[in-house]
C-alpha cells in the first residue's frame, strides 16, 4: 500500500524497496492480498510458486501437469508432444505441422522452457563394458551426472540378455553434491552445493532416452536415484519427477521399475 493513500504509518524494508511495506489496516491488507494474487495468476500453472533462486523463468515441458498440456494444445497435440518428450526429442525442433500443431500451439508451448535447455548435455564417457556417462550442465554452471548402464550380458550365450534383463536402467542424480558425507562414495566427498528441481531431474532422463533412441541402445525401462545427492534430502523434487515418469501419459516408466534409494534424510 502507498503511505500517501492511508492514514497510518508504514515502513519500507529498504530504500529501493519502498513499495514495499507492512499493511496497518484491512483495506490495505486486502489490496495487497489482491496484488499478490494477480502476480500469481501470471506463472505457469503447475510450476513451483515458490522456484529455488536457481531455477528457469517457468517451468519446462517436462514438469508441465498432462492436464494443462491438454489445455493448452489440444488431447492430440498433447500426444503428440509427450511422443517427442518420451523419445528424448523436442517437440520445438520437429518440423512446422509434421507433430499435428499448429502456429497456436506452439505459440503456447514457448511460453515453457525448452527440455534441451533445462541441462544440455556437455560431455560423454563410454567405459569398455558400455556404460555411458553424461555430465549435464545446469542453468547457474553447476554440473550433475547421470549414468545410463547396460544390460547384464547373457552368460550363457555371451551375447545380450534377451529376457526383462535386456533393458538399459538409467542412475538418476538428484542433488549437486551430498551432505550425507558417505565414506564409500566420491559425491560425500564434496558437500553440498544444492538440491535439482524437478525440471533437472527429469531433464536427465529425457536426455539419456535420446541417446538411446539415437543410438539403437536397449530400451531404457528401469531408473534408480543411486546418482549425486540423497534424495531424501530433496522430497520435494523427487516426488514431482516421479509422478512425471510413472504417468502412463508422459513418460510412462512402470513403477516396479523404478527405485529410489536413500540413507534416510538430514534432520
Amino acid at each position: 500500500c502507498a503511505p500517501d493513500r492511508c492514514g497510518h504509518r508504514h515502513r519500507a524494508a529498504t530504500a529501493a524497496a519502498t513499495a514495499l511495506h507492512r499493511p496497518h489496516c484491512t483495506a490495505c491488507l486486502l489490496a495487497m492480498l489482491t496484488r499478490i494474487a494477480a502476480m500469481l495468476a501470471l506463472l505457469p500453472l503447475g510450476c513451483a510458486l515458490l522456484a529455488p533462486p536457481h531455477a528457469g523463468a517457468g517451468c519446462s515441458l517436462l514438469s508441465l501437469p498432462y492436464e494443462r498440456l491438454h489445455s493448452l494444445v489440444g488431447g492430440a497435440g498433447a500426444k503428440s508432444v509427450w511422443r517427442h518428450l518420451r523419445s528424448g526429442r523436442d517437440p520445438a525442433a520437429a518440423a512446422a505441422g509434421a507433430d499435428g500443431l499448429g502456429a497456436a500451439a506452439r505459440a503456447s508451448l514457448a511460453a515453457h522452457t525448452s527440455p534441451s535447455h533445462v541441462a544440455p548435455v556437455v560431455r560423454e564417457h563410454s567405459t569398455s563394458d558400455g556404460t555411458r556417462k553424461l555430465l549435464l550442465r545446469l542453468r547457474d554452471g553447476h554440473e550433475v551426472e547421470t549414468v545410463l548402464i547396460p544390460p547384464r550380458p547373457d552368460v550363457a550365450g555371451g551375447g545380450r540378455a534377451r529376457n526383462a534383463r535386456a533393458r538399459s536402467t538409467l542412475c538418476v542424480s538428484s542433488q549437486v553434491g551430498c551432505r550425507q558425507g558417505c565414506r564409500f562414495c566420491a559425491t560425500g566427498t564434496m558437500g553440498l552445493f544444492r538440491s535439482l528441481d524437478t525440471d533437472e531431474v527429469l531433464a536427465q532422463v529425457f536426455a539419456a532416452r535420446g541417446l538411446a533412441e539415437r543410438e539403437a541402445l536397449p530400451p531404457l525401462s528401469n531408473l534408480v536415484f543411486m546418482g549425486m545427492g540423497e534424495p531424501a534430502d530433496n522430497v520435494p523434487a523427487v516426488r514431482g519427477a516421479l509422478a512425471a515418469l510413472t504417468d502412463r501419459r508422459r513418460f510412462g516408466f512402470s513403477p516396479r521399475a523404478v527405485t529410489v534409494s536413500t540413507v534416510a534424510p538430514t534432520a
